[in-house]
């Protein structure tokens, strides 16, 4: 299998960390030496329960072919793009009319003064606004800036003359055709929200926790094979070729471009961050918003496959409608292989997802929160035929259906409620991210693959979707894991030299090393409370472990979600590396007295022995992979980043 990939260039193929194949991808900007593949990036608008579907276009008649005409060549090899994230493709492409303006709101705009000009950008600033404020009238703590416990985002950021958004990447959805036959899937263009303050003193750069994601339909008019082989490479195109073919008459973004409609805008971006001193036993706290806007109205529309939670408790025969509906055998199938659609009338107009620990936290849990009582003696033995693969018990289905709801997709193995945050410039010598994308969005890669690749070769696709918390069975150091009593996913085991080890999840556990936990393991355990407010959700951390190789705990209450093994820079093992570790007190005191990000990181860390890290070895679940100065990667929560965080910007 050859799937060429939007990309850089200059590593020819690379070996997928888990089944071993190769892959092809490109490389040149920066060597990241891995293959990427487009998974969803925010969560989709409801499909709508009843609109007609847009009939095909006419197409050419092909003449026929003279009489003395010579014998037609043989159709080069064509290899399918999957994602863009090259930077110098990206900036073209914006130079070219991708940027967020012309894409989502109908006129050309990249800085956010600009877009403060369009009325519909305006609509969605509205809405964000709005919910900022109710988020503060329920929470008398939350407020903008360091001052406050609970410390908001911005809305003011939308609107600054110092603002912009950077398109970090385009993603080709063909596989979203199963969605909704009436188009030929969705291409996707993600913005990431970044200021730049040069023109004030000291001057200052930095990316923000949101991202918008505009998603056009893609539209049926020549025919969906003919669109396949569009967002295909011709053959074997040179580095110095491929921008050009991109954009040229034949490529994608050409003279010619793909046919497509603005389907709709989608936000996701970090609303609150709550410090580690204010819930030590958490690590922290942070919210994320979840919304989509549909074209036309830009009015917020249902989230796919997101419950919504009030309106079913307070409905209990609305609630045993939609649990009679899941319960059926049709749906049970659907939601196995990841692609129920759930009617307009059940879901929620926004989400908010929360972190750390993942689907851990009930609030990442809409269904289980909503419905779970009711899925109490579901029948989940499978009908006559393919046995279910995700699910053996009716806590499994639940389970299912929570990772395929907005919250749980964001965070289950995310970054920090993201699942791609695009490539730091090579000259950022602090606050740069090493691997930009999730462990979920690295590990669907062979199951993208396969589908572009039967797309165009004419073969029917592969349906099912894996659970993004993992894909794989046999488990890395930080996968989750089966544990002895597991029902569910009993598949889930670890590798060899690993153990399977209980850790904040009462359903799963994390691999760890069967010698005990070495440097960016775990080393504090205990299960979150399961709380509905989830500003009330704690964890008793009742147990802990020693660290091997004379390591130390770095603990919660100092920001380490689940404690973290780490020591001192000296001989260190196999996997390890030396890393700055930021001082609690003082760097939060140094970026409250209005010091730039730079001068605090680099004058109020210390060293410390961290995880290794690089797109084949991943980061534990609630950990990034931050670049060092040499170029190598060190695990370490993402709130010691400043672009993952709201608190502390110089704007």
């Amino acid at each position: 299998m050859k799937c060429r990939h939007w990309f850089d260039t200059s590593v020819p193929r690379v070996r997928s960390r888990r089944s071993g194949r190769w892959h092809w991808v490109s490389l040149s900007w920066v060597s990241l030496s891995w293959a990427l593949l487009a998974v969803p990036l925010a969560c989709s608008p409801a499909k709508p329960s009843a609109s007609r579907p847009r009939e095909p276009g006419p197409t050419k008649p092909v003449p026929e072919p003279a009489a003395e005409a010579e014998a037609p060549q043989p159709t080069p090899p064509r290899d399918p793009l999957v994602l863009v994230v090259a930077p110098p493709l990206l900036s073209a492409l914006e130079a070219a009319g991708y940027d967020l303006g012309s894409t989502g709101f109908g006129e050309p705009a990249r800085r956010a003064a600009e877009l403060m000009k369009n009325a519909d950008y305006q609509r969605v600033l509205a809405t964000i606004a709005e919910d900022l404020g109710a988020d503060r009238a329920r929470d008398p703590h939350a407020g903008v800036g360091m001052r406050f416990a609970h410390r908001q985002f911005d809305v003011n950021w939308l609107s600054s003359p110092h603002s912009h958004f950077e398109l970090v990447a385009v993603v080709n959805r063909l596989d979203r055709e199963a969605f909704d036959s009436r188009y030929c899937g969705e291409l996707r263009f993600l913005y990431r929200l970044a200021y730049d303050t040069r023109e004030q003193a000291g001057g200052v750069r930095s990316r923000l926790p949101m991202t918008v994601n505009v998603v056009h339909w893609i539209l049926k008019d020549s025919g969906c094979q003919t669109v396949v082989r569009k967002l295909a490479y011709p053959g074997e195109l040179g580095d110095a070729s491929r921008q050009s073919w991109l954009m040229g008459p034949d490529g994608p973004f050409g003279q010619n471009p793909l046919a497509t409609q603005l389907k709709a805008v989608e936000v996701n971006f970090q609303s609150v961050r709550w410090p580690s001193t204010v819930r030590p036993n958490l690590a922290g706290h942070a919210e994320y918003t979840l919304r989509v806007f549909e074209a036309g109205s830009y009015a917020p529309v249902p989230l796919e496959n997101t419950p919504n939670e009030a309106k079913l408790r307070g409905n209990p025969a609305l609630a045993r409608e939609l649990a009679k509906w899941l319960s059926e055998p049709e749906q049970l199938r659907k939601i196995d292989q990841g692609d129920i659609q759930i009617p307009t009338e059940y879901l929620a107009h926004r989400a908010i997802s929360v972190a750390p620990h993942g689907l851990a936290r009930l609030g990442n849990r809409p269904f289980t929160s909503a419905l779970g009582k009711r899925f109490a003696k579901l029948d989940v033995s499978a009908p006559i035929g393919k046995p279910y693969e995700t699910f053996t018990s009716s806590r499994g289905v639940l389970r299912r259906l929570d990772g395929l709801s907005c919250q749980g997709c964001h965070q289950s193995r995310s970054i920090a409620g993201f699942h791609l945050l695009g490539i730091d410039p090579a000259s950022q010598a602090v606050d740069a991210i090493r691997v930009p994308m999730s462990v979920h969005f690295h590990d669907d890669l062979d199951r993208r693959a396969r589908y572009l690749r039967a797309r165009l070769d004419g073969e029917t696709p592969p349906r099912m979707r894996p659970p993004a918390e993992r894909a794989h069975t046999e488990g890395a150091v930080g996968d989750p894991c089966a544990l002895p009593d597991a029902v569910d996913n009993q598949k889930w085991t670890c590798g060899d030299g690993l153990r399977c080890e209980p850790y904040m999840d009462d359903f799963f556990g994390i691999c760890i090393p069967a010698t005990g936990p070495s440097f960016g393991d775990p080393c504090e355990f205990g299960i979150p409370s399961a709380n509905r407010n989830v500003h009330r959700d704690y964890s008793r951390l009742d147990r802990s472990l020693p660290c091997a190789d004379a390591g130390v705990c770095e603990s919660n209450a100092v920001g380490f979600p689940g404690g973290m093994c780490s020591g001192a820079c000296t001989d260190l093992p196999v996997g390890a590396v030396c890393g700055e570790i930021a001082e609690l007190g003082p760097f939060n005191h140094c970026l409250a007295s209005g010091a730039p990000f730079p001068e605090c990181i680099t004058e109020k860390t210390r060293p410390g022995a961290l995880r290794a890290c690089d797109p084949h070895h991943p980061c534990r679940e609630d950990y990034i992979c931050a670049r060092l100065a040499d170029g190598g990667g060190a695990c370490l929560p993402p709130y010691f980043l400043f672009q993952m965080r709201v608190d502390g910007h110089a704007l």
